[in-house]
Parts: C-alpha cells; sequence; structure tokens
C-alpha cells in the first residue's frame, strides 16, 4: 500500500471544496505484520552455544500457544523478549555483533519493537539489563517501560526520550528484574549482593521511591512477578552462597506483606541448570484466582522446555511442547485480552461553606465517610464499563447483542435466532429481487425486517412491535441504500447513495432530506459513527485505491486513510469499544481481519476463517465491542469470535443458498 497523500487532497479539493480535510497517516497492513492471538505465550530461544564467543544473531523470538499449537518464529536477533500490556509491542534485549552472545553481560541494548509495523526502536545502549518489564500503562497514560541496570532502577518512554533513573536510595545494591502491578503501579524488585539484613524483594512507588523491604526474604530470593489480582508474588529461589546465577533452583511465592510463603516447586535445581533449574522471567497466567500458574523456561534433566507450574504449592508441572530447535531460556509474556473499566457516577452534588456532597447516586455504595482534612463526602458509587449510548446492529430481540440470522431469498423468508433465549423467529415479508435493510426505524431499541424495493424505488418495514408494516417511496432502481442514524434521534433514516452523480439522499426520521455529494461511482458505502457523536457519518470505501472517507457530523470536515486493497470486504465497526466506528476489512486470500484503531490509527490483525466465508459483523456477546464471525456457506455453519474472551461460538443456522443478515451493509 502507498501513500497517496497529494492525490487524495486533491480529489477531494476538488470535489468536496466546502469541507476541511484532516489526513490519517496511511498504515502498511501487508508488510511484516505479526498476528498474535490472545492467550498465546511469547517466549525467547536462545543461542545453541550460549558464551562461546559467538553472536546473537541466531537468538529468536517466538510465541506458542498454551496447548501446545501454532508454534512459531517471529523475528531473530533478539533475546529475553516481553509483552506490552495491550498487546503491540514487544521489547527485547540486542547485541552488538562485537559483543558477546551471554545473557546478562555488559553490552546488550534494548529495543522496542511493533508488531503492526516492524518498526524498531532503540531505546537503550550498551547498559547491563538484567530485567526489563513494561509498566502497566505502556502506550496508554505514559508510555514507559521500566528496566534495571547496573546498580539503578530506570523508566524511560518507548521512544527512548526522558530516561529518570534512581538507586532507590539504597547502597551497594544490585537491583534485577522489576515487575510493575496494576491499578497502583506498585512495583517489585530483587536486591541481591547486599548484606544478609538487606537483601531482598523491595516494593517501590512508581516514581522510584520509597522503597520497603518485604519481610521473610532474602538476597537469594530473585525475579519477583506480581500475580493477576496483584497481591501475591512469585519468585526464584537460589540457595546459599550462591548468587546471580543462571538458573534457580526452586519457585516460590508470598504475599506482599511478607506472608503466606509457599514453596511451589521441588526440583532442587542447580545454578548451572544441570540437571535441573529454572529460568529468570516468570509469567503467571490469565486463569482466574484460585486457578492459577506460571509459565517458565526450565531445563529438567538436562532438556528444556516451557512448563506450566501450578501455582497452589502442590508441585504440579506440565510441559508446553514446541517445536524442535534452540532450547527457550525465557517467557516473556502471555497476549493479553484487554477490558477496561471506568468510575460512573449519577446524582446530585451540593455545596455549602466549601463543603461537597455527592448524594442519591444510583449502584452499591463503596464510600461514605468524610475525608480527613476536608469536607468531601460520596455517598454512594459504582464501577461500570464505560456508558454505551449505541444499539448492537441486527439485535432483534433489544438485548444488546446481535443475534445470529438469515435471509432466505428464495421464498423471501426471515429467520433469527433471539441470543436471548436461543428461540427461533422468522417471518415472511420480500421476494428474491429486494434488497434486505434490516435496522431499527421505530426506535424501540429492536432491529425491524425490511428491505428496499430497486423495481419501485419504495422502502418496507416490518415493525417489530406489532409486526405490522409501512412503505415509503425513497429512491431509483440504480440506488444503493445505505440507512443510518443521521440525526442522532435513535431511529434509522432511509437513505441511498446515487452513483450516477456521487450524491447522497437521506430522508431525516426528524423531518427533512439531506442532499450531499460525496464521492465518485465504483465507491462503495461504509455508513457508520466514525466521531462517536451518536450519529452515523456518511462515508465511502474506494476500492480501486484502497481509500477510506467519511465527513465527521460533528463538524463536517472529511477524513480518511488508504487502508486496503480492492479485492478486500469492508467490515467497518467499534472494534476497540471507544464509541467510535474503526476502518476495517476481511482479507478473503487470507482469512485475516484487519482493523486500523480511530484512537491512534494504529491496526491490528487477527485471522479468522476462510476464503468462501462470508464476513457478518456485529456484536454478539454484547460487551461493545464488534466481534470478528463468519458464516460458511459450504456448511451452513456460524463462527464467532467474541471480544470478550468467552472464546468461539460455532453454530449452525442456515443452508447454502441462505444469506446472513449481518452482512448486508457489507459490499
Amino acid at each position: 500500500m502507498k501513500t497517496r497523500q497529494n492525490k487524495l487532497t486533491a480529489i477531494l479539493t476538488a470535489l468536496l471544496f466546502s469541507v476541511g480535510l484532516i489526513w490519517f497517516a496511511p498504515v502498511n497492513a501487508e508488510a511484516q505484520a505479526i498476528i498474535l492471538k490472545p492467550g498465546e505465550i511469547i517466549y525467547g530461544r536462545f543461542v545453541t552455544n550460549p558464551n562461546s564467543g559467538q553472536n546473537c544473531s541466531t537468538a529468536s523470538v517466538w510465541s506458542v500457544g498454551q496447548d501446545g499449537s501454532n508454534d512459531r518464529l517471529l523475528f531473530s536477533n533478539a533475546v529475553h523478549p516481553r509483552i506490552s500490556p495491550d498487546g503491540r509491542f514487544i521489547m527485547f534485549k540486542r547485541f552488538s555483533p562485537s559483543a558477546l552472545c551471554i545473557p546478562f553481560s555488559a553490552g546488550a541494548e534494548i529495543w522496542i519493537r511493533e508488531l503492526a509495523t516492524a518498526r524498531e526502536t532503540r531505546i537503550a545502549e550498551f547498559t547491563q539489563p538484567f530485567g526489563t518489564f513494561f509498566t502497566m500503562e505502556t502506550n496508554r497514560a505514559d508510555n514507559q517501560i521500566m528496566f534495571d541496570t547496573q546498580g539503578v532502577v530506570c523508566r524511560v518512554n518507548l521512544d527512548g526520550t526522558n530516561r529518570f533513573c534512581s538507586t532507590l536510595g539504597l547502597t551497594q545494591a544490585n537491583y534485577t528484574h522489576p515487575s510493575v502491578r496494576g491499578g497502583d503501579f506498585l512495583s517489585v524488585i530483587a536486591s541481591e549482593q547486599l548484606t544478609a539484613e538487606l537483601g531482598g524483594l523491595y516494593t517501590f512507588n512508581y516514581n522510584l521511591t520509597n522503597p520497603q523491604k518485604i519481610p521473610n526474604t532474602s538476597r537469594h530470593d530473585e525475579s519477583p512477578s506480581w500475580s493477576n489480582d496483584g497481591q501475591t508474588l512469585a519468585y526464584g529461589f537460589v540457595p546459599p552462597p550462591n548468587n546471580n546465577p543462571q538458573f534457580y533452583a526452586d519457585l516460590y511465592k508470598i504475599n506482599s506483606d511478607g506472608s503466606n510463603k509457599t514453596r511451589l516447586t521441588f526440583l532442587n535445581g542447580q545454578p548451572n541448570g544441570s540437571p535441573n533449574g529454572f529460568r529468570h522471567s516468570l509469567v503467571w497466567t490469565t486463569n482466574s484466582v484460585g486457578d492459577e500458574f506460571i509459565f517458565n523456561a526450565v531445563n529438567v534433566n538436562n532438556v528444556a522446555r516451557i512448563y506450566k507450574i501450578s501455582a497452589d504449592g502442590s508441585g504440579n508441572m506440565s510441559r508446553v511442547q514446541i517445536t524442535a530447535g534452540n532450547a527457550p531460556d525465557w517467557v516473556g509474556g502471555i497476549v493479553p485480552v484487554i477490558g477496561e473499566q471506568q468510575v460512573v457516577g449519577f446524582g446530585g452534588g451540593l455545596t455549602s461553606g466549601g463543603s461537597y456532597s455527592l448524594v442519591d447516586t444510583i449502584g452499591q455504595a463503596f464510600a461514605g465517610q468524610t475525608s480527613t482534612g476536608g469536607s468531601f463526602n460520596l455517598q454512594s458509587g459504582f464501577w461500570t464499563t464505560p456508558v454505551q449510548n449505541k444499539k448492537a446492529l441486527f439485535d432483534f430481540d433489544g438485548d444488546g447483542k446481535t443475534d445470529i440470522s438469515i435471509f432466505r431469498p428464495s421464498v423471501g423468508e426471515w429467520y433469527f435466532q433471539r441470543s436471548s433465549n436461543s428461540v427461533v423467529n422468522g417471518a415472511q415479508f420480500g421476494n428474491s429481487t429486494d434488497k434486505p435493510i434490516p435496522a431499527d426505524y421505530t426506535g424501540d431499541g429492536k432491529t425491524d425486517i425490511a428491505f428496499f424495493r430497486p423495481s419501485s424505488g419504495q422502502w418496507f418495514i416490518l415493525r417489530s412491535e406489532d409486526s405490522s408494516f409501512f412503505a415509503f417511496p425513497f429512491g431509483i432502481s440504480t440506488d444503493i441504500p445505505s440507512p443510518g442514524d443521521f440525526d442522532g434521534d435513535g431511529k434509522t433514516d432511509a437513505a441511498v447513495f446515487r452513483p450516477s452523480n456521487g450524491v447522497w439522499y437521506i430522508q431525516k426520521s426528524t423531518g427533512g432530506v439531506i442532499i450531499q455529494p460525496f464521492g465518485v461511482n465504483g465507491d462503495r458505502t461504509v455508513v457508520a459513527d466514525y466521531d462517536g457523536d451518536g450519529k452515523s457519518d456518511i462515508a465511502i470505501y474506494r476500492p480501486s485505491v484502497g481509500e477510506w472517507y467519511y465527513l465527521r457530523s460533528t463538524d463536517s470536515q472529511v477524513r480518511g486513510a488508504q487502508f486496503g486493497s480492492s479485492t478486500d470486504k469492508t467490515v467497518q465497526g467499534d472494534y476497540t469499544g471507544d464509541g467510535k466506528a474503526d476502518f476495517a476489512f476481511f482479507r478473503p486470500s487470507t482469512g485475516s481481519w484487519f482493523v486500523l484503531r480511530s484512537e491512534d490509527s494504529s491496526f491490528f490483525a487477527s485471522p479468522f476463517g476462510v476464503s468462501t466465508d462470508i464476513p457478518t459483523i456485529g456484536d454478539y456477546d454484547g460487551d461493545g465491542k464488534f466481534d470478528t464471525a463468519v458464516f460458511r456457506p459450504s456448511n451452513g455453519v456460524w463462527y464467532i469470535n467474541k471480544s470478550n474472551g468467552s472464546g468461539v461460538t460455532i453454530q449452525q443456522f442456515g443452508v447454502g443458498t441462505d444469506l446472513p443478515v449481518p452482512s448486508y451493509y457489507l459490499p
């Protein structure tokens, strides 16, 4: 894909001179994109003969499913990888060609690789980082990582700027392996080579202040790693008198207050890993609390493999199968499924004489005392996911979830399976030459069965409320029906794009008709709410050059991006849950989905489907994010990959000649 900014600007200036253009930087979705699946393990394989003088060009970063599936090379010339919390970056160490390939020796550089673009950035040169860890806010708020080097702990931006280091106020410390927990970003690190009294695991604030030793830990405890709930730390143990070995003897866990210290393994490994030993990086699984495991690269009888280790103290270990090759020496994280929460308050505030009180808030109370030294009183509130003011597409039962549904053209019959109770409903409405346009035209929160009849230019709507119908003329036979809620009143408006003159005609449910030139013959309509104002935006995709344009309903500006090719199928929708539609396409040749994030114009991709599948967009799990989903005509089966992490739904519904309803607005 090539940048065509000058060409695009000229075209838009000529066709749409009355509006301004803001250009999105184009993204190359074809070259070197690394596609990862949630739950996969990121790990490193080291050189065949470490410490022998060879360089590290054959060291490599890999990913594998937790069940041993899809083990594959991601990129080479990299050691000790660590994936970011949002799954978009991998941090790693790289050695200069002249340096010995010794994992923890001086000469290592810290690099960041963006998986979507393969762009690499060197952020620290020739340090001695024993551990590297993305802070939990990486790529969201402060864009920083944390690492240790030569007796100090450092934070630095992803682009290498604003590096700040501290000794944490301790002398003669040799810090290794920082770990940062979510929420308050409390950090932990191991301090070696101090006196027996001072050595151990230390917590400290994210701003590198206030180090506090965790009771019941010693200088022989290393590589701490926070559990998913942020209450427990796993770490490696080195029997005295050894310090800073290549391998740990066994793994332990301990609460952050020093209580409940528990031995997790019983291998009694040796510092050189022969015959047994645990490597330096520990990664907790994403399993629920109470059913937790830790992944680690382990030598067992002189054979290095990745193991899944129970965190309940039973000593149970199971091997993750990987392909033959260089030995794994580092586990660098699990590809995440990201979900976010925010506080929402509903209620009234009263102020009097400098006092403030929040009262009558809906929800479960979680506070109610006046704050110390002040007069703020929060009486009630609750945590919730972001409030969604939009409806799920193709939601026939009004439960906020897209329903599996088909139209059978041969007999003009509709069938949908209610996601609320799995009951199948149907209706006969239309014929084989009609164009289905289901949407909520009456504003009751349920999708209405509807079609556009080209022969007469009429729209027919079957009301979900009472199964009565109404009809009206709007358009001509060659128009492309492109309905949407363009006035933001909660009701879908009839709209058509006329290719012969590149003009949109929109009949607003609030009254009046919009006539707007936007596009040329050959463009595909891709109506959606791209600016997040609750109104549908006029939008087109130009397949000849893979370009998207939309007219913002908020300020009438035109925005665009180059993303896709002529053979791709557009699947626009809100895949990230920010309330704004993302440019997206399904590539039949590879069965992959590509999504351009509305937040920052980065993109991600995931394989789901085969070349003959029909993409069926929608929010099937009701979490406010679009799911990747396909209908397979060869067997009449739906495959839905839910974004909430609950897995893949496989549902037989329809036959090969049926048309899946959630594909109707897709060219």
